[in-house]
């Protein structure tokens, strides 16, 4: 047919498309970092470890990591590193390629490893070594460590966390703690920060 060399340059409209408009989203949150950096005084750096963080689960999913747009700084005397880390997980045309924005700081006070991961199919991915503790309400997260952490998210974690609407993951890895959640939930990074930090409260 006549119009049947339209179809290949449509799909190619298509594709410069698409890579306009990411090009355009990374510039945007490139901007968003550094200009929230430079407000707080922050230290901001594009890149950073993609190894960064190994010893918690998020860093045993999926493959090609990435951690960009690192915000370095301290917050109340408390040393935080916040950025967005991202991994692909599958292969071929069914990958995908997922973006957390996480927070990342130490505990004053020794608390024991724990994850607490939202129920999404690519954390499902991969387990954490430790036991899986029955959830008073398993359609929202899932729970692995110790029912003495399992105690102070009942008591202060969850309740905090339904006031707010607030559905973070959370690890704690040798004292080290990651909270995070997916980068389209992020674009206010005050109120992540916020919302983080005061997780890390509760927590202490």
């Amino acid at each position: 047919m006549a119009y049947e060399f339209l179809i290949p340059i449509g799909f190619v409209v298509v594709f410069v498309t698409i890579v306009i408009l990411a090009v355009i989203a990374e510039k945007k949150r490139n901007e968003l970092f550094s200009s929230f950096a430079q407000r707080r005084g922050f230290q901001y750096e594009k890149k950073g470890d993609k190894n960064y963080l190994d010893i918690f689960s998020l860093g045993g999913i999926g493959h090609t990591k990435i951690a960009k747009r690192m915000i370095k700084g301290r917050s109340r005397g408390k040393r935080i590193e916040i950025f967005d880390y991202s991994y692909t997980v599958g292969g071929g045309r069914s990958s995908r390629t997922i973006v957390q924005t996480v927070l990342k700081t130490s505990l004053e006070k020794p608390l024991p490893d724990f994850t607490l991961w939202v129920k999404r199919w690519d954390l499902m991915f991969h387990k954490p070594k430790l036991p899986e503790v029955k959830m008073p309400d398993p359609n929202i997260y899932a729970f692995y460590g110790s029912s003495e952490v399992m105690e102070i998210m009942n008591h202060k974690i969850f309740p905090y966390l339904a006031s707010i609407k607030y559905t973070p993951n959370i690890e704690v890895r040798n004292n080290q703690l990651i909270v995070y959640q997916i980068s389209k939930k992020s674009k206010d990074l005050h109120t992540f920060l916020e919302n983080a930090k005061k997780v890390v409260s509760l927590l202490e």
